[in-house]
């Protein structure tokens, strides 16, 4: 008796310093091979589900028939013998407690003595772990390891929940109490995306130009550059991209175009007796007094004293005309980094690492791109490895910009007619610029999920580049341009052409707020608000010299303007 219960105290012993070692380590057993520090998604499957268990000591025991007296208490072969793991649905599983092991018994464990049978050869003992010894399975293209290959997860808990259609007792060699062990880990992430959006967008400047006025209201104005000012229209962008290092960074372009329509604003003087030509009912002036100082040669002459200043030709006129287009495109090559905050990208599978399994941003793992264990899709909302309960995502982006803005501004006058074309009667004023900005910038995007497929999102980018500043301006008719006349002597007798250019510093930002909608495992959509900030470039505009004759002042590029580009937008994303 004092020998079956020293037997007893020694097992339940046993059995609780086996418990606490598992639950310090996470419910492994606590092998020198095991490495809990090493991050779930970089570890292999446990040997213990890819071992036979029939090799496994704590299955190979051997428990004689009891023969005990009643007064002796049950043996452990009848305290096991009616449990089944709760997987298969016909019993209870044990917390954790195991037959006593004794590989060399071979006699009976308790009661009077009985003829030993003769014991199986003993089995090899498992090997040990160790991450050099157990193959990594690799992903889609063969290089990513640590994320697409087996994951852990609670090993542990799937062993004890794995199918057992055992029972005690078991003999030495005896057959496998379970399947081959399924290798859990995540799908592999699919690697390209594409998308586009649609923005319905709006120009914003800073400044407004007085261009005509009637010489009966000299204080009012009849056109000025705001007539002209492009209105809102349809732009859009498209990018593409593919996840690398096993989705935790992506490398995408893209292109963005808005080419709003040429605004157009005409003034009319009517038919009467008024104006230089008495041919007009209402006699308009230009606005610009610095044109006084420039000088058309009437008739083609070369004859000075037959020739006549702009500005005089400017009055009078019979029909009066602005326009305006502007346009914008941009290239961008951005390196993006998930993970800051918590969370990288993943795909997933049967089962996940992240807290919540696979609905810690709330999508599932199926769709329509696949069954149980399709390929998984990144993207907004799609699955991730965060710390428990989290549902925001930072990302970074860093990369290289060109940004192009192009305005054309023309002012025109007829003097006879309301017909412009190339006679000696039409005078032009154009305007010309063009900037191509070019540099650095920096971005980050916050996500946060709401629910299973819907996340709101704020990003914004800054950046800044050297903006090659181009400015072309011309005042004359079609076929000739005026010229300087004696009030500057120094420079009398130059054509107001006007091309130059210059480097300076500009600044682009980008704000974008929005609402995105996960259809399906492979589809996105979104819709939100984008605004653009640009400060230093030349404008059309901000270009009209107020004095054209002083050509060494007039001919500068001014590079010092601002806009905005603002207005919502709709898109949609693809991943393969």
């Amino acid at each position: 008796m004092k020998t079956n219960i020293l037997r007893c105290v020694a097992a339940a012993l046993g059995l609780s310093v086996a418990s606490v070692a598992q639950a310090q380590y996470g419910g492994y057993p606590a092998t020198p091979g095991y490495l809990p520090q090493r991050p779930a998604s970089a570890v292999p499957v446990h040997p213990t589900l890819q071992q036979n268990r029939a090799t496994q000591a704590w299955n190979n025991y051997h428990p004689q028939p009891n023969y005990s007296q009643p007064n002796e208490g049950p043996s452990p072969a009848r305290l096991f013998a009616g449990y089944q793991t709760a997987s298969t649905g016909t019993g209870m599983a044990p917390p954790e407690m195991l037959p006593s092991v004794s590989p060399s018994h071979s006699g009976p464990m308790y009661g009077s003595p009985a003829p030993a049978p003769a014991p199986a050869p003993a089995p090899a003992p498992a090997p040990m772990y160790s991450p050099e010894s157990q193959p990594m399975h690799s992903g889609v293209n063969g290089s990513c390891t640590s994320c697409n290959g087996p994951q852990v997860g609670h090993v542990y808990q799937e062993a004890a929940g794995s199918a057992w259609g055992g029972h005690a007792p078991m003999q030495y060699g005896g057959p496998m109490a379970c399947p081959a062990p399924v290798s859990y880990g995540p799908a592999p992430l699919r690697n390209w995306f594409a998308g586009g959006n649609l923005l319905f967008l709006d120009l914003v400047e800073n400044g407004d130009r007085r261009l005509l006025f009637d010489a009966g209201l000299p204080l009012g104005t009849i056109l000025s550059t705001n007539d002209v000012s492009p209105d809102s229209n349809v732009a859009f962008e498209v990018f593409f991209g593919r996840y690398f290092n096993c989705g935790q960074h992506a490398l995408m372009v893209n292109y963005f175009h808005f080419n709003p329509s040429e605004e157009i604003a005409a003034i009319d003087a009517g038919v009467g007796t008024a104006g230089r030509n008495g041919n007009v009912a209402r006699d308009y002036h230009a606005a610009m007094p610095g044109w006084e100082n420039v000088m058309y040669d009437v008739g083609l002459d070369n004859m000075p004293g037959n020739d006549t200043s702009i500005g005089m030709l400017y009055e009078g006129g019979r029909r009066y005309r602005a326009s305006r287009d502007v346009s914008f495109q941009g290239l961008e090559l951005n390196l993006v980094s998930f993970g800051i905050g918590g969370a990288r990208r993943a795909a997933c599978g049967p089962m996940s690492v992240a807290c919540g399994g696979c609905n810690s941003c709330g999508t599932d793992c199926g769709g329509s791109c696949g069954g149980q264990a399709a390929p998984s899709c990144g993207g907004a909302c799609g699955p991730m490895v965060p710390a428990c309960n989290n549902r925001l995502q930072i990302q970074t982006t860093h990369g290289l910009r060109w940004f192009q803005f192009k305005d054309r501004f023309d002012f025109a006058a007829s003097q006879t007619d309301t017909i412009y074309g190339t006679t000696a009667d039409d005078l032009y004023y154009d305007v010309d610029t063009e900037n191509n900005l070019f540099g650095y910038q920096f971005g980050a995007r916050l996500d946060y999920c709401l629910g299973h497929n819907l996340n709101v999102y704020a990003g914004t980018k800054m950046g800044i580049f050297a903006n090659r500043a181009e400015f072309r301006s011309r005042l004359g008719t079609h076929a000739t341009p005026g010229y300087v006349g004696n009030f500057y002597p120094n420079i009398a007798g130059q054509q107001v052409v006007i091309n130059n250019s210059d480097t300076v510093l500009a600044t682009l930002g980008e704000l974008d707020l929005g609402v995105g909608y996960r259809i399906n495992n492979c589809w996105s959509v979104r819709g939100g608000y984008r605004l653009y900030g640009v400060s230093g470039v030349a404008t059309s505009v901000g270009s009209i010299a107020d004095d054209l004759a002083n050509l060494p002042e007039a001919g500068q590029v001014v590079a010092d303007d601002s806009l905005i580009l603002h207005g919502g937008y709709v898109g949609a994303e693809y991943n393969w």
